[in-house]
C-alpha cells in the first residue's frame, strides 16, 4: 500500500494538448512566426519548458514577453482545450476515502496549474500543488517531489509518483520514491522504459491496483 501519491498534471490527470497548441498557434501568429505543429507537439510531450521552445524562434530579449503573452492566451482558452482523462474523479474519490494523501508536481507554473485544476473541478482534491516556478529546478530534477515529501512529512518508502514522461520517472526516482508511468499520456514509450518505472498503468483506474495493496486492505477491513 502506498499511503501518499504525487501526480504529474498534463498527460496524467488531464489532456491539455489541444488548448496548449491553440495558445501557441495564436501567439505565433501575433508574433509573425510560422509554427511547426509537429515540433510543438514533440516539445509538449517531452515537457520542454516554454522558454526553451520560444528561444528557438526569438532573440533572448524577446522571450520573456512572448512567454507572458502565450500564457495569457492559454489561460483564455484553457477551458475549451482541457479535459480529465477517464476515471480520474472516481479514482481520486476512492484514494481519498482510503486515507491516501494526494499532491501534484507539475511542469506548469503554479498560476497555470491552479487554473487548470479549477477548469476540471479538481481544485480542492490535493493537499499540496507544486509548480516549476516554486523550486530552483524543474523536472527531471527531483526538487518538486522532494519539496512535497519534506513539507508534508511523508515517508519516501510509502510515496508513489505517477507521471507519463521520462522526466517524471527520473524526478521520482532521484527523489527516492517509487514511480508509476501512465502509458496513456504523452510520453515516448521507449524513453519512459529506459527511465525504469516501478509500475505501469494503461488507464487511470488501474492505479487503484497499484496503490491499494490487497493484503493491507484485508487487514484494514
Amino acid at each position: 500500500m502506498y499511503r501518499n501519491v504525487i501526480f504529474d498534471l498534463d498527460g496524467t490527470l488531464v489532456d491539455s494538448l489541444p488548448g496548449v497548441l491553440r495558445a501557441f498557434l495564436q501567439g505565433f501568429e501575433e508574433m509573425g512566426i510560422e509554427m511547426d505543429m509537429e515540433m510543438m507537439q514533440i516539445n509538449f510531450r517531452e515537457a520542454t519548458p516554454l522558454e526553451n521552445t520560444l528561444s528557438s524562434f526569438l532573440p533572448p530579449d524577446d522571450v520573456p514577453a512572448a512567454v507572458d503573452r502565450i500564457i495569457d492566451i492559454y489561460l483564455e482558452v484553457i477551458a475549451e482545450g482541457t479535459e480529465l482523462y477517464p476515471h480520474v474523479e472516481d479514482t481520486l474519490d476512492r484514494l481519498t476515502a482510503e486515507g491516501v494523501g494526494l499532491a501534484i508536481a507539475t511542469g506548469k507554473k503554479i498560476q497555470t496549474a491552479r487554473r487548470t485544476l479549477e477548469v476540471v473541478g479538481l481544485q480542492d482534491r490535493f493537499l499540496m500543488v507544486m509548480g516549476r516556478d516554486l523550486v530552483e529546478r524543474s523536472k527531471p530534477a527531483p526538487d518538486m517531489v522532494i519539496r512535497i515529501v519534506e513539507d508534508m512529512n511523508w515517508s519516501r518508502e510509502e510515496t508513489l509518483f505517477v507521471g507519463d514522461t521520462h522526466n517524471d520517472i527520473l524526478a521520482g526516482r532521484d527523489a527516492g520514491v517509487r514511480t508509476c508511468v501512465a502509458t496513456y499520456g504523452y510520453g515516448d514509450p521507449a524513453c519512459v522504459a529506459d527511465a525504469g518505472p516501478d509500475h505501469s498503468i494503461r488507464s487511470f483506474k488501474c492505479l487503484l491496483d497499484v496503490v491499494l495493496d490487497r493484503d493491507w486492505m484485508a487487514q484494514k477491513h
